[in-house]
């Protein structure tokens, strides 16, 4: 049942608990649906195909993707993912969240397969992009340091390729909601914050860094145990998405209505 990545597999291994200890629950047996080093992630892995069916409207013409690390799917911390992706999907968009470990190649290959027609051509999408088709509007990229690992440079390059505008959401390990809410200094210095988070993003191309949330913990209700996670900053989560819907916006608009 340790499949921390299914839902499913999670539900049943409390119902087996409790049947061992003898309540009169009944439950299904461990289903393996194995882990990924990368690719798209919601309750469960997906490929793209099984993901459009899932959660597409197709009344909705407009779509964002999210870049995040795995470790938080590993960890269960994939709050502000969530608030991000919920706000987007209520200003009318389909979002696209993939994963890969942070600071990996697997970030541009996740990419490339979930977010273009270039499947793994990498080399073909950055020298004929046009002759691919690209599936999202803006990306939102959740990940600290560089994204691409080893291949920052082509990470660089397939953001410009791409030809859609890439914002930073940043959760802080350092600075709590309140911190943020109550402070004059926004990220941390000393802990690296500012430069891991925003520093080598912007070297990238990527822009409006925006807090989304700080780590805090709280005593679970149900449970009683203590949770340690990601709050959402819902205020500005709000505010990214609002952000985000601008820049698409203005990407749709004709040119004689632009104001400069």
């Amino acid at each position: 049942y340790k499949d921390l990545n299914d839902k499913e597999n999670l539900k049943n291994q409390i119902l087996y608990v409790l049947n061992y200890l003898g309540y009169d629950f009944s439950y299904n047996p461990p289903n393996f649906t194995g882990t990924k080093n990368y690719g798209i992630y919601r309750d469960r892995w997906y490929s793209l195909d099984e993901y459009m069916a899932t959660f597409f409207d197709n009344s909705k013409t407009r779509t964002i993707g999210i870049l995040e690390s795995t470790m938080y799917i590993v960890s269960q911390q994939l709050h502000p993912t969530n608030a991000i992706i919920e706000s987007l999907e209520s200003k009318g968009y389909n979002v696209i969240p993939v994963y890969a470990a942070g600071g990996s190649s697997e970030q541009l290959k996740v990419m490339l397969e979930s977010w273009t027609s270039a499947g793994s051509d990498i080399s073909g999408f950055l020298e004929n992009s046009q002759n691919y088709q690209t599936y999202v509007d803006a990306i939102v990229s959740m990940v600290a340091y560089g994204v691409g690992g080893e291949n920052f440079t082509k990470g660089t390059d397939f953001f410009e390729e791409m030809g859609v505008p890439v914002f930073r959401a940043v959760h802080s390990d350092y600075v709590s909601n309140e911190m943020w809410e109550l402070g004059s200094t926004g990220l941390t210095t000393e802990k690296s914050d500012k430069w891991w988070h925003i520093t080598i993003a912007e070297t990238q191309g990527i822009i409006d860094a925006t807090f989304v949330g700080g780590q805090s913990s709280y005593i679970s209700n149900v449970t009683g145990a203590k949770i340690v996670t990601y709050i959402p900053y819902k205020r500005n989560v709000e505010l990214l998405a609002d952000r985000i819907d601008a820049w698409v916006d203005l990407k749709y608009t004709s040119n004689a209505d632009k104001l400069i």
